[in-house]
């Protein structure tokens, strides 16, 4: 089907762009920080769904070489848990602390949350 492989690239600015936008309407962000932020967001967005694909490169040896091949380059849980075991818990206690509460990066009022917020961006 033509045109189908802008629907990726489509949704990841749709989704930046809310995302950024609310940032920005919260005052979280100011203008450039939401600009900057959409440009991101919407480059790991995209390029997320580049390395899906790209898993799927030399499937066939990939399949001869590894006992534990999984179609598509599928994850089990203990994979799932290792690559994100470390940031889910700094959110948790980053919530803990904050009252589940929205905070912004400002080492002047929080010093440890936001060392935290910097372990969990540092972790991705």
């Amino acid at each position: 089907m033509e045109g189908t492989h802008l629907v990726q690239p489509a949704v990841a600015a749709l989704v930046a762009a809310f995302v950024a936008a609310r940032a920005y309407r919260r005052k979280s962000l100011d203008l450039s920080g939401a600009l900057a932020g959409f440009l991101v967001m919407a480059v790991h967005i995209a390029a997320g769904y580049s390395s899906s694909k790209l898993t799927k490169v030399g499937e066939e040896k990939k399949r001869e070489v590894d006992a534990d091949f999984k179609e598509g380059g599928q994850r089990n849980w203990i994979q799932v848990l290792s690559n994100s075991a470390v940031a889910t818990v700094l959110v948790v206690v980053i919530c803990t602390l904050t009252g589940w509460k929205d905070e912004c990066l400002d080492s002047g009022k929080s010093a440890l949350i936001t060392s935290l917020i910097g372990g969990v961006i540092g972790h991705y």
